[in-house]
């Protein structure tokens, strides 16, 4: 390494004296590559590094400085001294090397699993986690650390932990992404509904219906209760606020809520929240005939969407309405009509509007692919 150094070391100075750039940076990267180029060095030349390291360290910047640590966290032969320089720096500096160094002791990873959110994720994407690790880890309230937790394949998570970090993602969708990669069983997997795809969708479905033990009954195509007046209503002159302040009504959840429930592209969501409300499917047609072209303009993509909220009762759909929405902070009587709607809410932005149907799963209109089910079949 000695001749390769000199070399190295006397192009980057001549280079400095005759730009008058600070080349302090790019020398420590080229010693750092120098070094993990091979697998073992002679003591003089691991000497020869950190001494020279030791001199140029605190004259660089962050960026190097986090390059540096993840390149030198694995290697066995990096130098103590240099490496207890690093963790103390602290920031994306000792996060690097937390994540990628073998040699950093117990104590301290412990200590940084509790410690500031960086260190804790640093922590989660190792591969050696202990049981008493991923014990203090899945404790913390962050979901950036869930998250890192959930992508590490390395890392057993109890069937308990998984449920809980679940009852977590129904708002976070790097969190609910990461869990449904990882893999959820379905009974459990309600709650991440809106991030799931087509195949994810239909065994939530599946399990909902096997815990409702199939048992569909029609619904009568009568007059329309007040509350579903009120819903047809706003749908009908697309008024999505008042329509999300009606169906939070009925339904017995936020605002918040319900837009969220209106926001999935699919529209899948929101039959679903049409069911638990016992809506007619003539209804549940008319309301998707009036939602943005995606939908409103294909007759098939309404059809399925009507044959989805006719194929599960009312006690199914609510089942996965709760998983999605969460326990509520007020529970109101499901069907309380309001004649007037909150008018601070109607005058916020509306999320009711959803981005045209996306076609990412199998199937042309980008929904899941259920068979029309006859509610007179059980």
């Amino acid at each position: 390494m000695s001749r390769e150094l000199e070399q190295q070391l006397a192009g980057l100075k001549s280079l400095s004296e005759t730009s008058r750039l600070d080349m302090k940076p790019v020398m420590m990267r080229v010693l750092t590559d120098l070094f993990v180029s091979k697998p073992h060095h002679a003591p003089d030349d691991i000497a020869q590094f950190a001494e020279i390291s030791a001199r140029i360290l605190d004259q660089v910047d962050e960026d190097t400085l986090e390059v540096v640590a993840r390149k030198l966290g694995p290697h066995p032969q990096t130098p103590d001294t240099l490496r207890d320089w690093l963790m103390h720096h602290g920031g994306r500096t000792a996060a690097a090397l937390i994540e990628t160094s073998r040699d950093v002791d117990r104590a301290q990873l412990a200590a940084a699993a509790q410690g500031v959110v960086q260190l804790a994720e640093a922590v989660a994407r190792r591969a050696d986690l202990d049981a008493q690790l991923v014990s203090l880890l899945v404790r913390r309230p962050e979901n950036s650390v869930a998250v890192a937790l959930a992508q590490n394949s390395t890392v057993a998570l109890s069937a308990e932990d998984m449920r809980g970090f679940i009852q977590r993602a129904r708002n976070d969708e790097p969190l609910a992404r990461a869990l449904i990669a990882r893999g959820v069983e379905p009974k459990d997997a309600a709650p991440l509904f809106l991030h799931a795809g087509a195949e994810l969708r239909m065994e939530i479905l599946r399990t909902t219906r096997e815990i409702g033990q199939g048992a569909i009954g029609a619904i009568e195509e009568g007059p329309l209760s007040p509350a579903l007046l009120d819903i047809e209503k706003a749908a009908c002159v697309r008024d999505w606020s008042r329509f999300a302040f009606a169906l939070s009504l009925r339904l017995g959840v936020r605002i918040e809520e319900a837009r969220k429930l209106m926001g999935d592209a699919s529209g899948e969501t929101l039959a679903l929240a049409l069911a638990a409300i016992e809506a007619p499917t003539s209804l549940v047609t008319r309301i998707f005939l009036c939602r943005e072209p995606a939908i409103a303009h294909s007759y098939g993509a309404v059809r399925h969407l009507a044959n989805l909220a006719e194929s599960v009762t009312p006690a199914e759909a609510r089942r996965i309405i709760e998983a999605i929405c969460g326990p509520q902070p007020q529970s109101r009587p499901a069907r309380v009509h309001a004649p007037q709607y909150d008018q601070t809410a109607a005058t916020q932005p509306s999320r009711a509007a959803p981005a045209p149907l996306q076609t990412t799963h199998a199937n042309p209109q980008g929904v899941v692919a259920l068979r029309p089910v006859n509610r007179a079949e059980s």
